[in-house]
Parts: structure tokens; C-alpha cells; sequence
């Protein structure tokens, strides 16, 4: 992430005040909180659970267009995956599991720095619309704000 980027996010939270901090073990995901944790002194919380989804083998190298195209196919039909690779609905499943956790945890106003599938897929359970189209036009980073009740995820708000 670059400096300026990094700034303004440290802005941004700030704003929200938050009190803990998850992330994905992935280091994008660590690099994008991490300047905001240590200006707050958050400890940053990893959980495989919020890892990005593999959408095919690590290895697999894919020309850009066929890459959008087996996501594509993916937000289409939730069950498809590439040979190797997880489906939608499992990345589902693991994103909603992790959130919980951290739901149930004592923070009140807890950041979560995920990826751009799976942070998708968490929206598509409250939004069925949120597919393909709304992924793609997601900035990097962007910003949303889960409400929960009694544990259960409720809504989102988009605050970019």
C-alpha cells in the first residue's frame, strides 16, 4: 500500500475509533492495517478464517482475462471452482465463522482487514444483489461497516 494510502486509511479508522483488530494472515491484508494498528497500539489478531478465497491453485499462473472470467463464472453459480481451487459458498461459510468469532469477542468496534472475494461474499449474505459487478467496482482499500445482532450479521453500510 502506498504512503498516501496508508495515511488517509489512519484517518479514516481513526474516525471509527476502533478497539481491536483482525486480519487476514495474508500480508496484503497486514500491510493495509498494520500502519493504522501501530499509530492506534492494536494488536492485529490473525484468523485463517478471513484468508482470502483460493480460487485456483497457487501455482496456476492465468492470463488476466481468463482469471476475470472464472470469477465471473464463480459470483454466477457459487458452487463453481476451478480443479484445485475453493467455491464461493465454502469461502462463505469460512468468512461468516471467522466474523462470528470476532463478534462474540470482547470489542466493541473491531476493524477487519480481509480481501476483495471474501469481504463479497460476507455482503452477499446480506445482500443477495452484491455480486460480480459490486466486487469489481470495490476500491483498494474500501471500507464497510457490519451491524450485528444477538451474534448475527444484520447489515452493511458502505462507507468507501
Amino acid at each position: 500500500m502506498e504512503k498516501k494510502q496508508a495515511q488517509d486509511l489512519i484517518a479514516r479508522l481513526s474516525y471509527i475509533r476502533p478497539d481491536g483488530a483482525y486480519s487476514s494472515p495474508y500480508l496484503r491484508a497486514l500491510d493495509t492495517i498494520r500502519p493504522f494498528c501501530d499509530s492506534a497500539g492494536l494488536d492485529i489478531q490473525t484468523d485463517p478464517d478471513l484468508a482470502e478465497r483460493q480460487l485456483k491453485p497457487f501455482d496456476l499462473w492465468l492470463p488476466f482475462d481468463e482469471l476475470i472470467h472464472h470469477l465471473r463464472l464463480s459470483f454466477e453459480n457459487w458452487d463453481y471452482k476451478m480443479e484445485g481451487g475453493e467455491p464461493l459458498n465454502d469461502t462463505q461459510r469460512r468468512a461468516l465463522r471467522g466474523l462470528r468469532k470476532i463478534a462474540q469477542s470482547n470489542f466493541e468496534r473491531p476493524i477487519v482487514a480481509a480481501h476483495g472475494n471474501l469481504i463479497a461474499t460476507v455482503l452477499g449474505a446480506i445482500d443477495p444483489d452484491f455480486g460480480f459487478e459490486q466486487w469489481r467496482a470495490m476500491k483498494n482499500p474500501h471500507l464497510y461497516a457490519l451491524s450485528y445482532q444477538q451474534d448475527q450479521l444484520r447489515g452493511f453500510e458502505d462507507i468507501g
